[in-house]
């Protein structure tokens, strides 16, 4: 962790305000229409992958901090170019993060509780996690329901991790606390914000 005198910093946004404003707005339609994937396909030549880096440009600023997984950790590339276009602080704790990015295409894990979960006062000051995956497909017996929801809805992305469901359900179980996710693959973008509940062998 730390800049790199000798990374030369890409680009951002083209036009940062229209840009920006349309990644946060498709990330709230996505936490607002749970487990279902939405089109965003964000052209940005950014050093990781373009969705993940559109979305951490719109959120991240100097208020907030962030978290790498190990696997963008590894890139000093990153860290520099999440800090010198949005200001925010990279802290070595997925705890103290308030966004973190976690690539599964590339073996990181997707540890819930390791990140911050919220206060009674400040249940908003959790992570919200920006997490790659290879694409979104329905696992069997896997749903979802809650607010956003229309009933239930099939629920899947791959890889998922071992164990998913249950940690989402201890997630779910300290409401209003608990993390967010938004995952991102081939052009679409799905929203689980912690109010969703997810059901197996439905």
């Amino acid at each position: 962790m730390g800049a790199h005198p000798q990374t030369a910093i890409r680009p951002g946004f083209a036009d940062p305000v229209a840009e920006a404003q349309d990644a946060f707005r498709a990330a709230m339609d996505a936490l607002a229409r749970p487990a279902q994937p939405l089109a965003f396909a964000p052209t940005l030549g950014a050093p990781f992958e373009p969705a993940m880096a559109a979305l951490a440009l719109s959120l991240l600023d100097f208020e907030v901090t962030f978290w790498l997984a190990p696997s963008l950790d590894r890139n000093v590339a990153v860290g520099d170019y999440l800090r010198f276009h949005t200001g925010s602080r990279q802290v070595a704790s997925p705890f103290e993060a308030g966004f973190a990015l976690v690539d599964l295409t590339a073996g990181d894990r997707l540890d819930l509780g390791a990140f911050a979960q919220g206060t009674a006062e400040y249940p908003d000051r959790s992570t919200c996690v920006i997490v790659r995956c290879d694409g979104f497909a329905p696992q069997p017996g896997l749903t979802a329901d809650g607010p956003g929801i229309a009933g239930q809805v099939p629920l899947g992305f791959s890889p998922m991790p071992a164990g998913f469901a249950g940690d989402w359900a201890r997630n779910r179980a300290g409401f209003p606390l608990g993390v967010d996710l938004l995952f991102v693959a081939g052009g679409r973008l799905m929203g689980l914000p912690r109010s969703t509940r997810i059901h197996t062998g439905g």
